[in-house]
């Protein structure tokens, strides 16, 4: 189970929440999913590579970050899930994945692999750059 976030313009809130994400120039920012550090969707074509490159759109006044429900949620909250992730323990018994797709990362958390077509940088923290689709 994760939560996906987006950066979206301010006055385009109810095209998001019909689901017309095409006419309001919604950004996928990525996901968090338990037991996992932070999906961070880079986007090359875009220039984004890492979270410093998602910055300026992030704390533009005309944008606002939502969850995939269209609650608002704040830089500061948002921030903190991506970079101050953790898990008390790890798991006792680690999914089938891991080794195979995943490994250990930062503070108990489990990160993808890197060149598995999809990771393309582990973070400087609790997330990983992320390119493709996501579900």
């Amino acid at each position: 189970m994760g939560m996906n976030f987006y950066s979206i313009q301010k006055t385009n809130l109810s095209s998001f929440l019909s689901g017309d994400s095409a006419a309001n120039d919604t950004y996928h920012i990525g996901k968090s999913s338990y037991g996992w550090v932070f999906s961070l969707h880079v986007d090359h074509d875009r220039g984004i590579y890492d979270l410093d490159d998602m910055l300026p759109m992030l704390t533009d006044s005309k944008r606002i970050i939502v969850d995939e429900d269209g609650k608002e949620i704040s830089l500061v909250k948002l921030m903190l899930t991506i970079m101050s992730r953790s898990m008390d323990k790890l798991p006792t018994e680690p999914p089938s994945y891991y080794g195979r797709n995943a490994i250990l990362g930062e503070k108990n958390l489990l990160r993808s692999k890197l060149g598995l077509d999809h990771c393309v940088k582990h973070g400087a923290g609790t997330w990983d750059c992320i390119i493709g689709d996501f579900s």
